[in-house]
């Protein structure tokens, strides 16, 4: 995902230095008795005293954001070949996991926490297939104070292929330029739209949704990144997310099996490494607005993973 994106050149300019919120479902690391093990390629870049609630144990939940997290960042040079797009900024997360399904009033105060904070971008990792402003009003109304603070929100599209909804992205990715979202959708290697023909567990297709044309394209296949130690968070294959081979199809690329890195494979990953991007031109460019690092990033890119782009 490095390399497709084109980072090492970036990197020639600036490794970052921007406030990044993670809003996903745990903590970094593992967690046990209320203590976080932060994993240690996130060790630098984690701000625990940013936090604004207490650590939680929820080490399951973690993996997830374990991997989101080292996308971003990762430190380089750490003898695995693992690199985060933003090493040098600073990562806070923003966990919403309280309950089996997070309420939109709770997903709202974690958003609001994320610009109350400082954040400069916020990465979102997941959304609501058929949200709205209509039942998910906090959601729309914390969103709008983001806007206001010029705080970027960087959301996944989707992995089931615009199931039961309009074709486009997940809520809130399909609110539009009146928000300051920006709705990311995931390729494979070749450039291609991530689509494995095959139904999702939760119903649909397994692949992309369209992060229409005010989204863009970004690497969701296989992305080596972050992991919790021999634990695993989806156990499908087709978007399996993994220290444990055959799943994690890391090995045997690295010498050693339940190593602490991983594969995933979703616009859970894609979202990151766009949410990379946009940190490091809120690096290079602090005062940018929302829409200007919008373009920046839409105009970066190429046509690849759809037509409409």
């Amino acid at each position: 995902g490095m390399h497709t994106m084109n980072f090492p050149n970036a990197w020639d300019i600036s490794k970052g230095h921007a406030y990044v919120g993670v809003l996903d479902a745990g903590w970094p690391g593992a967690t046990a008795g209320g203590v976080l093990t932060p994993h240690p390629d996130l060790a630098n870049s984690f701000r625990p005293r940013m936090l604004d609630i207490p650590i939680g144990n929820n080490p399951s939940s973690a993996n997830h954001t374990v991997h989101v997290t080292g996308i971003i960042g990762a430190q380089h040079d750490n003898g695995h070949g693992v690199a985060g797009g933003c090493p040098n900024c600073s990562v806070v997360p923003y966990p919403f996991q309280v309950a089996d399904v997070p309420t939109a009033a709770h997903i709202a105060s974690r958003i609001v926490a994320a610009v109350d904070g400082g954040m400069q971008v916020i990465n979102w990792s997941g959304g609501a297939a058929n949200g709205n402003c209509a039942n998910a009003a906090e959601v729309c109304s914390a969103l709008s104070w983001a806007n206001l603070r010029q705080v970027l929100v960087v959301v996944a599209a989707g992995n089931d292929r615009n199931y039961n909804m309009p074709p486009g992205p997940q809520f809130p990715g399909q609110l539009g330029d009146g928000y300051p979202v920006l709705p990311v959708g995931g390729v494979t290697p070749s450039g291609a739209r991530w689509d494995t023909g095959l139904p999702a567990p939760s119903n649909g297709q397994l692949g992309t949704n369209d992060p229409s044309v005010l989204g863009v394209m970004g690497p969701a296949q296989l992305i080596v990144s972050t992991f919790n130690a021999g634990q695993q968070h989806i156990p499908y294959p087709e978007s399996s997310c993994s220290d444990n081979p055959p799943l994690d199809q890391s090995y045997p690329r690295f010498s050693l099996t339940n190593d602490g890195y991983g594969t995933c494979t979703g616009t859970s990953m894609s979202a990151p490494h766009i949410t990379s991007a946009a940190a490091l031109v809120r690096s290079v460019y602090p005062r940018a607005s929302i829409n200007e690092v919008r373009t920046r990033l839409r105009l970066a890119g190429n046509t690849a993973g759809s037509p409409t782009h």
